[in-house]
This record gives structure tokens, sequence and C-alpha cells, in this order.
């Protein structure tokens, strides 16, 4: 396989991801509560939570909604360089993705794709 092609891919896939979750943790339903940021049980800063321990979203918020932005830097620092983990950071927002899908569903909220 082309490594240029694998960039391409990669980035055009992980940007619909990243821009995915992003709506998703911003309209979580209202019957999430909101917690601040300093209060978040939340900690992606440095990944400290595995994507296999999240079943479900316990409050939404700022610190929760960080995540994107933190796996939006680290997929593009890299799927630019081609390098593999970047297989991981996916995995992280393929969870995230799909937790958020079942947390509005729960809610009996629609979700579209």
């Amino acid at each position: 396989m082309n490594v240029q092609f694998l960039k391409l891919s990669m980035d055009h896939q992980a940007r619909a991801s990243i821009d995915c979750l992003r709506l998703y943790l911003a309209n979580l339903p209202s019957s999430i509560p909101l917690a601040e940021p300093t209060t978040s049980q939340y900690s992606f800063d440095a990944f400290a939570i595995l994507p296999d321990e999240i079943k479900d979203f316990s409050e939404a918020g700022k610190g929760l909604e960080a995540v994107v932005d933190v796996l939006e830097r680290y997929i593009e620092q890299l799927a630019s360089s081609a390098n593999p983990e970047v297989v991981l950071l996916t995995k992280w927002l393929e969870v995230l993705i799909t937790t958020a899908e079942n947390t509005f569903k729960s809610a009996n909220i629609p979700v579209c794709h």
C-alpha cells in the first residue's frame, strides 16, 4: 500500500470522526449532569482512562469535550508521519462515538449518520 495514500485516508477519516465526536459531546442529552472542568471525573489530558473503560457518560461539559482537542492534536501529528500508533487513537474515537450514540439512544434521542 502506498504510504502517501494511507496518510490521506487516515486524515480524512479521522477528521470526519473528530467532527462527529465534537458535535455529539457538545450536545449530550440534558439528562447527563453538567460538570465543571476542574471537577470532571474525566482526565483525558494524559489518556489516564483506557477506551474500553468508558461504557457511558455520567457527566457532560468542557472536561469531557476536551478529549476531542487532545485526540485531534495527536491524530494529526501521528497521521502526518504515518505513525502506526494513530490506530490506537482512532480506537478512542470509535469507542467515544459509540458511547455518545448509545447515550443518545438511552435518552430516546435519535442519532442520524
